[in-house]
This record gives C-alpha cells, structure tokens and sequence, in this order.
C-alpha cells in the first residue's frame, strides 16, 4: 500500500508516540522525525514519490 506525502506525515506524528512509548531517547525520537520529514519535504518538492528504492537511490547517492 503505498501512502502520499500527506498521509505519511500525518502518520510520523503516531509513529514518533510509538518511539516515546518504547522509551527511546527524546534525541532518538527527534532524529528520527526530523528526517523522516526532511525526507518528506524533499519527496514533495521534486515531485517524487515518497518511497526508498534501490533504483532511487542508486540513481541519487547523495541521499545515503
């Protein structure tokens, strides 16, 4: 199934609780977000879809 850029956004706010609830670091639960959501942002502002594959990012290895 995949998700919009929306969907997944709205979704980083339920997942970030789960990081809480699993006592992660508040660092942890902060990295993690912040760039789930630079990612996010990116996929949105070049009209790519908001998924990892080996072929994006073979082509983009800048992103790793």
């Amino acid at each position: 199934m995949a998700f919009t850029a929306a969907e997944l956004h709205t979704l980083l706010t339920s997942w970030a609780l789960h990081l809480r609830a699993e006592r992660k670091s508040p660092n942890t639960v902060s990295s993690y977000t912040t760039g789930v959501r630079l990612f996010l942002d990116w996929a949105a502002e070049t009209g790519t879809p908001p998924a990892l594959t080996k072929d994006m990012l073979a082509r983009s290895p800048s992103l790793y």
